[in-house]
């Protein structure tokens, strides 16, 4: 198989000091992506009966219901917003939420929220709560051989409780 890709994107990030225990992030992202130009070329053609194949002289491009039409366009905007707060000197709240809309997929909200307390000098417990949103690339849904657009989007929440010390 042989295919191409193109990734072309900006993003912009500003932080906004509110007060001198206060800042807050936000930015904004644009991706405009391309998969084209695929195809499979083999010595060999499949025939009616599973597991059996026909040779061929030499390498030929697959009949077309084997190779994908392309090219196949897509783009992805993101959104993004983070709060920073030292609540008290040993005592950090960080909260944040990100949107992502991929044109070929769908979208997604991906709230974040964690709190820092050094209880003890250079000791630290952290409870944290994130969730992640990764949908599947235009290589992942189209690439001749093992792509499907079937995929679903990859969704995880985590929650960690640490402990940590130096």
């Amino acid at each position: 198989p042989y295919y191409k890709t193109n990734r072309t994107g900006i993003e912009s990030q500003i932080s906004y000091e509110i007060t001198d225990t206060h800042t807050m992030v936000a930015g904004i992202m644009y991706e405009k992506m391309k998969f084209y130009d695929a195809n499979i070329e083999a010595n060999f053609t499949p025939t009616q009966t599973p597991g059996v194949i026909e040779p061929l002289p030499d390498f030929q491009d697959f009949p077309d219901w084997r190779n994908y039409q392309s090219p196949k366009d897509g783009n992805f905007r993101a959104i993004f917003w983070e709060d920073v707060w030292d609540i008290r000197d040993d005592l950090h709240l960080n909260v944040g939420c990100r949107y992502d809309d991929y044109s070929y997929f769908g979208d997604a909200v991906s709230p974040r929220a964690g709190l820092n307390w050094e209880f003890m000098e250079n000791l630290h417990i952290k409870i944290h709560y994130g969730r992640a949103f990764r949908a599947p690339s235009l290589e992942e849904r189209y690439e001749p051989t093992w792509g499907s657009t079937d995929l679903d989007a990859t969704t995880v929440d985590t929650y960690s409780l640490t402990f940590s010390g130096r």
